[in-house]
């Protein structure tokens, strides 16, 4: 509804359309996109809105080569945190550890929370964890790669799991 009415100019009435998916469809990338561009045009006049650039991280985790041992049931995941750690992850990626070497992209369909997320932040830390219990909270034993830190829009983030957790 929210598009259709973007569609017809009825901007007032998608606005409102868009807020109400939006508490329906938490953390829908598109959905974020496409209400931001009603919004802008809104906001300026009708003229067309400019993009703005797309939040993400990508790069590559893989495994060291000394730990290569997995099992079926470990899990490994793809933490993006603000620098300094605190507060929730901006987002987060899940893969099973037999998948690995792997290539990886964070982006706004992975945020944890719709007001938290990688658009909002310029530089980012970077962790992947290896889980035997396949939950995402840190647990004693889990393998982590050392954190990265790194600008949004990085291509080019490497991530080796090594690290044992005391």
């Amino acid at each position: 509804l929210a598009r259709a009415y973007a569609w017809m100019g009825r901007s007032e009435e998608a606005d409102a359309a868009f807020a109400k998916a939006a508490r329906l469809r938490p953390g829908d990338a598109q959905l974020m996109a496409d209400w931001n561009a009603v919004r802008a045009k809104k906001g300026s006049g009708g003229a067309p809105a400019a993009a703005a650039p797309a939040a993400f991280v990508a790069g590559k985790v893989s495994i060291a080569p000394l730990l290569a041992t997995l099992r079926g049931s470990d899990t490994v995941f793809v933490i993006a945190r603000a620098p300094g750690g605190s507060g929730p992850p901006l987002a987060v990626k899940r893969f099973a550890a037999s998948d690995l070497p792997a290539n990886f992209r964070l982006d706004e369909s992975d945020a944890m929370m719709p007001s938290r997320s990688l658009a909002g932040a310029s530089e980012v830390e970077i962790v992947a964890r290896l889980s035997a219990s396949g939950d995402a909270i840190r647990q004693p034993g889990d393998l982590e790669s050392a954190v990265v830190r790194t600008k949004t829009g990085a291509t080019d983030v490497t991530l080796v799991i090594g690290e044992a957790r005391k």
